[in-house]
């Protein structure tokens, strides 16, 4: 298992990052939202349009709330799933509207995937292939359900495009949380080391200090009684 210090740092770090996300979520939406009406009209549009509008509000006031106490970090874990939830949720009713298995805007699930899978989220070891799963499964059930499929040759297309990306996700994922974990053994080590070199260097000083004033004191008492001869030597 992980150590819980680095679990602690892994928390710490998360409000940042769960903002950092939820930022970029709602950029990439007003940034989409010029590009829907290039690609679509009439009623699929209006539903886009409608549906960014809805995410872009949400997201906003969870980044507004994550300033808010300390809950942010106490639920980083759930949290960063949820939103992970939430963004593919948001691509694939956005990909439903625009033309089901055939539309293009299924892609943002690749950024997706792989954005929450590398960045230092405390995910535990199995979060990042239950994240994938769950995305390739909404993306499915949600065109089957509405039967948007589209044609099987490219559904199908895109769901093994969609699978090698979650593959890629799940094994950065693992990498770099072993990196990360490597490099905070390496930190603690050399924190110890500095805290062994820190005591050493107190012991040899209370060392020298004790032999000086061991030495300094049978000194004085030699060296009062000299003085003195030395004085009525010369009276």
């Amino acid at each position: 298992g992980e150590p819980e210090a680095f679990k602690k740092e892994l928390y710490d770090g998360a409000p940042p990052m769960l903002r950092l996300v939820l930022l970029l979520a709602v950029l990439s939406e007003a940034g989409m939202a010029l590009v829907d009406p290039q690609i679509i009209s009439g009623a699929a549009l209006t539903a886009s349009l409608s549906l960014r509008l809805v995410f872009c509000a949400v997201f906003m006031i969870l980044f507004v709330a994550t300033y808010v106490g300390d809950w942010a970090r106490r639920l980083a874990r759930p949290l960063s799933l949820l939103f992970c939830q939430l963004t593919a949720i948001n691509v694939i009713f956005l990909a439903y509207l625009t033309g089901g298995g055939d539309s293009d805007y299924h892609e943002a699930l690749h950024v997706t995937m792989f954005a929450y899978a590398v960045l230092p989220f405390p995910w535990k070891r199995y979060d990042a292939t239950m994240t994938v799963l769950l995305v390739l499964a909404s993306y499915n059930i949600v065109l089957i359900a509405g039967d948007r499929t589209g044609s099987i040759a490219t559904l199908l297309s895109h769901n093994a495009v969609l699978g090698v990306t979650g593959l890629v996700a799940i094994a950065a994922e693992r990498v770099i949380k072993r990196n990360m974990l490597r490099a905070f053994e390496s930190r603690q080590a050399l924190a110890q080391a500095n805290e062994r070199l820190t005591a050493l260097d107190t012991a040899k000083t209370r060392f020298f200090s004790n032999i000086s004033h061991e030495l300094r004191t049978p000194l004085t008492l030699i060296v009062a009684p000299l003085e003195a001869l030395l004085e009525s030597s010369r009276e």
